[in-house]
């Protein structure tokens, strides 16, 4: 009779022998359709590209050049930060916030949308963030539509810039100085409404409030797809986000869809030139769509989250 000892080897055996069948099965189907190798090696490979492009960090880097710009703001770096959502990258964020520290700015802005409808986890995030970076350089700030839609999002600016190194500048406009020269930074407020003629008719009546200096001028703008709106305009160099990038990118193609359903976006993120305009378009650091009627995430494709970089040159020099 035989023992349990025995009965278990005999078991490990054949279990062991059947794998080593269908593996060779498997290699046998792979060299008579060698297709299909290439697809499941294609398949393995999109699945670690998704699977990092929705938990690492990138930052990207522009040089800004502008005859405006004076030369003693010349190597003047600027941090952006947009779209925040509520995302972590590491405990307390420390990855995000190193990436920051490693840039050392000059000032950092964060162009809205720091909630996600509210969700004190999400605030949570954002004041981690804030204490971890506060020292690093003056915060400036506007808001977007998710911060607008929070009813208590008055309060949490009032409290956050007695607390933090934070500057909200809601249809405001405000002087940088360095060495004795000067630029302007303005912020305008998201019209906290979806699209259509008065959400257009808010922005251009905030737009047409600002009283702005002479001088080089940069502007904070949560809205990218409103950007057609400020062509023409005083200012020299906007920073806008609201798009996450089109969510699904096509490699040299730029972006697939906007947060309210358009395919393919103008400005879904990256650099864009007009004749005397720079725009600067964050792909954003959040992930707030969710797949209809779930709580399951959509995943960012070919669209890592980003941390941007600008660094202002007079230019001719």
């Amino acid at each position: 009779m035989l023992n349990n000892t025995v009965l278990n080897e005999m078991i490990v055996s054949r279990d062991v022998r059947k794998g080593w069948l269908m593996m060779r099965e498997m290699k046998n189907i792979f060299a008579r359709h060698p297709v299909l190798w290439v697809l499941l090696m294609l398949a393995i490979v999109f699945t670690i590209i998704v699977y990092l492009d929705n938990v690492l960090i990138r930052v990207t880097q522009y040089t800004v050049k502008n005859e405006k710009i004076p030369d003693e703001f010349s190597g003047y770096t600027i941090v952006q930060l947009s779209d925040i959502h509520g995302q972590k990258f590491g405990e307390n964020n420390d990855a995000l916030i190193r990436k920051v520290r490693e840039a050392d700015p000059d000032i950092i802005l964060v162009t809205g949308d720091v909630v996600n409808n509210a969700e004190d986890d999400a605030i949570q995030v954002f004041e981690h963030i804030l204490d971890g970076i506060e020292d690093i350089a003056p915060v400036y700030a506007v808001t977007g539509n998710h911060d607008q839609w929070d009813d208590d999002f008055a309060e949490l600016i009032e409290k956050w810039q007695k607390e933090y190194n934070i500057t909200y500048l809601e249809n405001k406009t405000m002087p940088l100085e360095r060495d004795g020269a000067v630029i302007n930074l303005s912020g305008i407020s998201d019209p906290g409404i979806w699209y259509g003629e008065e959400c257009d008719a808010l922005v251009e009546e905030y737009r047409n409030g600002m009283q702005l200096k002479e001088g080089y001028q940069i502007l904070m703008f949560h809205r990218a797809d409103m950007l057609d709106d400020f062509i023409g305009t005083p200012y020299d160099l906007i920073f806008s986000g609201h798009l996450h990038g089109g969510q699904w990118r096509i490699p040299f193609a730029g972006g697939v869809i906007s947060p309210d359903m358009k395919l393919f976006p103008d400005y879904s993120g990256g650099r864009y030139n007009t004749e005397n305009q720079t725009f600067i378009v964050s792909r954003g650091i959040g992930n707030p769509q969710k797949f209809p009627k779930t709580s399951i995430p959509v995943p960012r494709i070919f669209n890592m989250a980003e941390i941007v970089e600008v660094t202002l040159e007079k230019a001719g020099h």
